[in-house]
């Protein structure tokens, strides 16, 4: 594990900074002015406290859905 500045002295990173830092940098790269608003995505989505329950209960997750299917037979 890296220090944020170890990281920087390693190469591993450009700057150092926050969220708030790395928004104005990819506003700046991309043109968009400092000023304006831009929208958060959160990938992949935050799941709700009865997603996670329910998940919870019955055993699910993401990794055992997909080996779930409809299988001729």
């Amino acid at each position: 594990m890296w220090t944020g500045r170890q990281a920087k002295q390693n190469g591993l990173v450009d700057e150092l900074g926050g969220l708030d830092r790395a928004v104005a940098m990819a506003k700046q790269r991309a043109k968009i002015a400092a000023d304006s608003d831009v929208e958060l995505v959160v990938y992949p989505p935050r799941k709700s406290f009865y997603e996670l329950l329910s998940e919870q209960f019955s055993g699910s997750s993401d990794s055992a859905a997909v080996g779930r299917g409809d299988r001729a037979g």
